[in-house]
């Protein structure tokens, strides 16, 4: 296995990359609809988000309604631009992997002028059926027990890692789905920012679960910003130009 690129930057989405859940996000159209995701408990994500999505359709709203809603995400202005540096970059591959949907990551990142900066997505599939309706299906099926049903983005990670590998590794999330993934960047060059208050920062500082990995708290796109600068542009990594 030849180092062929030298960084690999992954991304996730909701809380991440953007400042909140698009899925939760939706629910601004009609907060009635709040009440389908109460039933929570042992019911994965996605079938939930296609009940809401069903609801939405059932009162009447469309396609155009969806995408002008989900265009409004906050988005901190630094993270738009440490996407912008780093899909410039020569020699850096940039990801994303993330369990929303497509149809609301290409949406989002197309009002941002951000619709080529990624490589690959690795997303739960989505589309309007003939109706106008939402559907969204499970990314993939696989065996780990920590991830949901429909994406462990620790089997996307590897599988993508089979072929290639990379000086360095920087993985960006937050959330409980991001551990899987962040087990694997386990060189003392490989970095995980993980966002202060969510739960993805206190699991891996507990020792038992064998992150072995630099772990590096982060609030705000700001600071994702100045840890790249920091770390890439700053050191002048290895055939990394802009």
């Amino acid at each position: 296995m030849a180092v062929v690129e030298t960084i690999l930057v992954v991304f996730d989405f909701d809380h991440t990359l953007i400042d909140v859940n698009s899925d939760t996000w939706i629910l601004a159209l009609k907060p009635d609809l709040k009440r389908l995701l109460q039933r929570r408990s042992g019911v994965c994500w996605t079938d939930l988000m296609n009940d809401v999505f069903a609801g939405l359709f059932d009162e009447g709203v469309g396609p155009e309604a969806i995408r002008q809603c989900v265009e409004k995400v906050p988005f901190h202005d630094d993270m738009k631009k440490t996407c912008s540096l780093l899909a410039r970059a020569q020699n850096i591959n940039l990801l994303l992997i993330s369990d929303a949907n497509r149809v609301f990551i290409d949406t989002i990142l197309s009002a941002h002028g951000l619709d080529a900066a990624f490589d690959k997505i690795y997303t739960n599939p989505a589309e309007f059926d003939e109706s106008g309706r939402l559907r969204v299906s499970y990314h993939h099926t696989h065996a780990c027990k920590r991830c949901p049903k429909n994406l462990c983005k620790g089997t996307v990670l590897k599988d993508y890692l089979k072929d290639v590998s990379y000086a360095k590794k920087i993985y960006v999330g937050d959330g409980k789905g991001d551990v899987c993934p962040c087990l694997l960047l386990d060189s003392p060059t490989d970095y995980v920012l993980a966002k202060t208050g969510f739960p993805l920062l206190e699991i891996l500082r507990d020792p038992d679960v064998g992150f072995k990995g630099n772990l590096v708290p982060w609030n705000t796109g700001t600071d994702v910003l100045e840890f790249v600068y920091k770390e890439i542009l700053r050191t002048g990594a290895p055939g990394v130009r802009f």
